[in-house]
Protein backbone atom coordinates (compact mmCIF):
# COMPACT_ATOMS: atom_id res chain seq x y z
CA UNK A 1 0.00 0.00 0.00
CA UNK A 2 1.26 3.52 -0.62
CA UNK A 3 2.53 5.07 2.34
CA UNK A 4 4.05 8.32 1.56
CA UNK A 5 1.16 10.94 0.09
CA UNK A 6 2.94 13.74 -2.19
CA UNK A 7 1.63 16.58 -4.17
CA UNK A 8 4.12 17.26 -7.25
CA UNK A 9 4.14 20.65 -9.06
CA UNK A 10 5.84 21.96 -12.17
CA UNK A 11 5.31 24.81 -14.44
CA UNK A 12 6.37 24.72 -18.65
CA UNK A 13 7.23 28.15 -19.22
CA UNK A 14 8.27 29.89 -22.77
CA UNK A 15 11.75 29.28 -22.35
CA UNK A 16 11.05 25.72 -22.33
CA UNK A 17 9.68 25.65 -25.05
CA UNK A 18 8.75 22.00 -25.80
CA UNK A 19 11.62 20.40 -23.73
CA UNK A 20 10.23 17.65 -21.18
CA UNK A 21 9.86 18.56 -17.79
CA UNK A 22 9.35 16.53 -14.99
CA UNK A 23 6.60 15.40 -12.82
CA UNK A 24 7.55 12.85 -10.53
CA UNK A 25 10.63 10.79 -10.34
CA UNK A 26 9.73 7.18 -8.70
CA UNK A 27 10.33 6.34 -5.28
CA UNK A 28 12.78 3.47 -4.49
CA UNK A 29 9.70 0.57 -4.12
CA UNK A 30 7.50 2.87 -6.75
CA UNK A 31 4.84 5.64 -6.46
CA UNK A 32 1.44 5.52 -7.49
CA UNK A 33 0.03 8.60 -9.46
CA UNK A 34 -3.49 9.08 -8.45
CA UNK A 35 -4.25 12.82 -10.17
CA UNK A 36 -2.79 14.74 -12.90
CA UNK A 37 -3.99 18.21 -13.28
CA UNK A 38 -3.80 20.80 -15.57
CA UNK A 39 -4.06 24.57 -15.89
CA UNK A 40 -3.04 27.27 -18.39
CA UNK A 41 -2.44 31.13 -18.32
CA UNK A 42 -1.54 31.00 -21.90
CA UNK A 43 -4.25 33.07 -24.27
CA UNK A 44 -3.45 30.62 -26.65
CA UNK A 45 -4.57 26.23 -26.49
CA UNK A 46 -1.40 24.17 -26.15
CA UNK A 47 -1.20 20.41 -26.72
CA UNK A 48 0.87 18.81 -24.17
CA UNK A 49 2.09 15.05 -24.46
CA UNK A 50 2.29 13.20 -21.65
CA UNK A 51 4.78 10.03 -20.94
CA UNK A 52 6.93 7.81 -18.73
CA UNK A 53 11.09 8.33 -19.44
CA UNK A 54 12.72 4.96 -18.84
CA UNK A 55 16.71 4.66 -19.76
CA UNK A 56 16.55 8.03 -21.41
CA UNK A 57 13.85 7.21 -23.75
CA UNK A 58 10.07 8.91 -23.43
CA UNK A 59 7.45 6.55 -24.30
CA UNK A 60 3.97 9.04 -24.71
CA UNK A 61 1.00 8.28 -22.85
CA UNK A 62 -1.26 10.62 -24.11
CA UNK A 63 -1.27 13.70 -26.24
CA UNK A 64 -4.13 16.58 -24.77
CA UNK A 65 -5.59 19.90 -25.92
CA UNK A 66 -5.11 22.39 -22.74
CA UNK A 67 -8.26 25.16 -23.79
CA UNK A 68 -6.45 28.69 -23.05
CA UNK A 69 -6.99 30.17 -20.03
CA UNK A 70 -8.11 26.32 -18.15
CA UNK A 71 -8.47 26.43 -14.60
CA UNK A 72 -7.68 30.70 -14.69
CA UNK A 73 -10.96 31.66 -15.66
CA UNK A 74 -14.65 30.98 -14.29
CA UNK A 75 -16.08 28.71 -16.84
CA UNK A 76 -13.21 27.16 -18.21
CA UNK A 77 -11.87 23.87 -15.81
CA UNK A 78 -8.25 22.85 -15.34
CA UNK A 79 -7.90 19.49 -17.44
CA UNK A 80 -7.68 16.34 -15.89
CA UNK A 81 -5.15 14.00 -17.91
CA UNK A 82 -5.52 11.30 -15.45
CA UNK A 83 -8.55 10.03 -17.93
CA UNK A 84 -8.87 6.98 -18.97
CA UNK A 85 -10.84 8.49 -22.18
CA UNK A 86 -7.33 10.36 -22.40
CA UNK A 87 -5.31 6.85 -21.90
CA UNK A 88 -7.19 3.63 -22.78
CA UNK A 89 -6.06 0.68 -20.39
CA UNK A 90 -5.11 2.28 -17.31
CA UNK A 91 -5.99 0.86 -13.98
CA UNK A 92 -8.70 1.56 -12.19
CA UNK A 93 -9.03 1.18 -8.14
CA UNK A 94 -12.30 -0.23 -5.95
CA UNK A 95 -13.42 3.59 -6.06
CA UNK A 96 -13.28 3.39 -10.27
CA UNK A 97 -10.50 5.78 -10.13
CA UNK A 98 -7.52 5.67 -12.87
CA UNK A 99 -4.24 5.63 -11.64
CA UNK A 100 -0.76 4.80 -13.26
CA UNK A 101 2.49 3.38 -11.57
CA UNK A 102 6.15 4.50 -11.70
CA UNK A 103 8.01 1.49 -11.19
CA UNK A 104 10.93 2.55 -9.45
CA UNK A 105 13.24 5.08 -9.35
CA UNK A 106 14.30 4.90 -12.91
CA UNK A 107 11.18 5.89 -14.59
CA UNK A 108 9.93 9.35 -14.32
CA UNK A 109 6.58 11.11 -15.03
CA UNK A 110 7.31 13.90 -17.76
CA UNK A 111 5.35 16.14 -20.22
CA UNK A 112 6.32 18.79 -22.41
CA UNK A 113 4.37 21.16 -24.50
CA UNK A 114 4.51 20.62 -28.14
CA UNK A 115 4.48 24.55 -29.07
CA UNK A 116 6.15 27.43 -27.01
CA UNK A 117 4.14 29.05 -24.75
CA UNK A 118 3.24 32.71 -25.32
CA UNK A 119 5.62 34.92 -23.41
CA UNK A 120 4.48 35.85 -19.97
CA UNK A 121 2.44 32.99 -19.54
CA UNK A 122 2.62 29.29 -18.42
CA UNK A 123 0.90 26.00 -17.94
CA UNK A 124 0.62 24.39 -14.27
CA UNK A 125 0.67 20.83 -13.68
CA UNK A 126 -0.11 19.51 -10.23
CA UNK A 127 0.02 15.92 -9.52
CA UNK A 128 -1.06 14.08 -6.28
CA UNK A 129 0.61 10.04 -5.89
CA UNK A 130 2.14 8.16 -2.78
CA UNK A 131 5.61 6.29 -2.86
CA UNK A 132 5.65 2.59 -2.17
Amino acid sequence: LPQAPKSFKVQILPADASALKTIATGGANGTKITAIMVASTDTSARDVQIGITKSAVFYILATKTIPLTAGHVAGVPAVNLLSTADMPGLPVDSDGQPYLFLTDANETLQIKALTTVTAAKEIDINAVGADF
